[in-house]
């Protein structure tokens, strides 16, 4: 089979969806090498050619408009127009987006439904659209995948689909060792001192950091010389967060550092107390899993796909309950035993999720589309 993958977005740098694209295809073509997969990216997009470089993956560059008001309608019709020209059997939307004219062989990832469940994620206008897209989206597409069961609810009870008509395949975990890789390093390069929490993310409503900044604040002076880390780009709630770090006096023990490069993550994980991620919903939760998969507890609210992925591995607490955040902070940094317990069953659980396996599935939907094979 020749399956197209479209991974153009916005990001020009790489995020949770791009990382999904990218390890997804990586062992895609692993446990097929008979097949052939071009992946359409933008120029921005550097970290695909640099990424994929097995003989049966083709990186192809498309001049997408970068606004995303011009790349919706560029992607429903004129992405189709340029992509038959390849051929492909199958083509693979791994962000949730609408083409025309590619008839059945679609396939569409859904990762969540926030612009119908958590609309102020998003501008007014573009959680309408998105609204708009993931319904036609869901409609035209020839296999619908979610990344979780608690997403796959989500789509029926938002999008009326029926339930058999999407396949669940779970992400992967990832703990490969860098070259090199040296925590003290790390912890010098971005001048950490002593010990912190950490929190990986986009700094935006729906990941209700605004509310972890303040159950730190509670326990601050319980938790000793342990500092806050915010790791991830500016979002909706930016302002908002580091105008609550001024109002409660904690300039000197939160620190955003911006988005950090992937290769030091690994770094700021293995330093780490543990991982705060006290999101209001998930459609999976990546970054929590692979914190696991470096042995950091974990500390986690029990809302959207979180339960589901984490299991008995994680501290997991009510989402925006402030104090059942800061309790949870307090034990872990406190109690050794409880840490290392976590730090084990983490390992444990990340170790049940494979990339090789999620590839394995969805080769199994890009299969169903083939041509000669039983219809949809």
């Amino acid at each position: 089979m020749k399956i197209a993958i479209n991974a153009i977005n916005d990001n020009d740098r790489l995020r949770g969806p791009d990382r999904y694209t990218l390890e997804l295809v990586r062992a895609l073509s692993q446990v097929a090498p008979e097949h052939d997969f071009l992946l359409f990216h933008a120029p921005w997009q550097g970290w695909y050619p640099g990424s994929l470089t097995a003989p049966n993956i083709r990186c192809v560059r498309m001049s997408a408009p970068r606004s995303p008001y011009l790349r919706w309608p560029w992607q429903a019709a004129v992405f189709p127009f340029l992509v038959r020209r390849y051929g492909p059997d199958v083509v693979h939307l791994p962000n949730t987006i609408f083409t025309v004219g590619l008839g059945r062989r679609v396939v569409v990832t859904f990762h969540d439904v926030a612009e119908f469940t958590f609309p102020e994620k998003f501008d007014t206008f573009r959680a309408r659209v998105r609204r708009v897209a993931a319904w036609a989206a869901a409609r035209t597409a020839g296999r619908i995948v979610a990344v979780s069961d608690f997403t796959k609810g989500e789509m029926v009870r938002f999008l009326g689909l029926r339930p058999e008509r999407i396949t669940v395949v779970l992400e992967g975990a990832t703990a490969t060792p860098r070259t090199g890789l040296n925590a003290e390093a790390i912890r010098g390069k971005y001048s950490l001192r002593g010990d912190y929490l950490l929190y990986v993310g986009q700094i935006e409503k729906t990941k209700n950091v605004e509310g972890m900044v303040r159950a730190f604040a509670r326990i601050r002076a319980a938790l000793g010389p342990c500092d806050l880390i915010l790791v991830g780009k500016t979002g909706n709630a930016y302002e908002t967060v580091m105008s609550t770090i001024r109002d409660l006096d904690l300039g000197s023990v939160v620190r955003h550092l911006g988005y950090v490069p992937e290769d030091d993550l690994p770094g700021l994980f293995t330093s780490a107390k543990a991982l705060v991620f006290p999101s209001l919903v998930e459609g999976f939760g990546l970054v929590m899993l692979e914190a696991m998969a470096y042995g950091v507890p974990v500390i986690a609210s029990n809302a959207g796909s979180l339960p589901e992925v984490a299991g008995d591995a994680a501290v997991l607490v009510p989402p925006g309950d402030e104090r059942a955040l800061s309790d949870a902070m307090a034990r872990v940094v406190r109690d050794d035993g409880l840490r290392e317990s976590l730090s084990r069953k983490g390992q444990a659980r990340a170790s049940q999720f494979s990339w090789s396996r999620a590839a394995r599935q969805m080769l199994g939907v890009y299969e169903s589309l083939h041509p000669g094979e039983a219809a949809p």
